[in-house]
């Protein structure tokens, strides 16, 4: 027996599938990452579906790993996060390495909720790699990967501070995540 869910999320990714239908990977509260099929008959649907959106959606749960998607809204689009190529970049680039690296219908609320938080405070980092690094060490410590008490952000930074993170350590802690 198939039940529907009403489900917040972040859109990871999207692809074309056959004709008029997409995939999309969703990032959700509950069920961690998910993909499901929808048809998209407009193409206003189909902008609706691109990465970076939060979205509620209304999926048909089955025991299969793609489920079916019967509805998708946009709840919001993180426009500050479209006003700079630089913020945009670090937040894209994160959300690749989320929708590679976690598993399909595992929910991790805390993680959730710190890459929502990740989305909205971004755009108001002067050097948004700075923000990336605070995410990407909570992620690591979180997930065993590093100690805390090893971690140089330890989750927030001053004014000062910023200045003091460069891009090396941005790729150091993607390196870590990806090896």
């Amino acid at each position: 027996m198939h039940t529907t869910q009403a489900l917040e999320g972040v859109t990871l990714a999207s692809f074309a599938f056959q004709e008029n239908s997409h995939i999309i990977s969703v990032f959700t509260k509950e069920h961690g990452r998910l993909k499901c099929v929808t048809k998209s008959y407009r193409k206003s649907n189909v902008r609706g579906l691109c990465p970076l959106l939060g979205v509620e959606i209304q999926v048909i749960v089955s025991d299969k790993e793609l489920w079916k998607c019967k509805e998708c809204l946009v709840t919001t689009s993180y426009p500050n996060l479209r006003l700079s190529l630089d913020h945009l970049r670090f937040s894209a680039q994160v959300t690749d390495l989320l929708d590679k690296l976690l598993p399909l219908h595992h929910p991790v609320p805390q993680l959730y909720e710190l890459y929502k938080q990740f989305l909205a405070n971004l755009p108001h980092f002067k050097k948004p790699h700075v923000a990336a690094c605070i995410f990407l060490e909570n992620f690591l410590v979180s997930e065993g990967m590093l100690d805390a008490t090893s971690a140089v952000l330890k989750g927030s930074l001053t004014e000062s501070y910023e200045a003091q993170i460069d891009l090396g350590y941005y790729h150091k802690l993607v390196h870590t995540l990806i090896k």
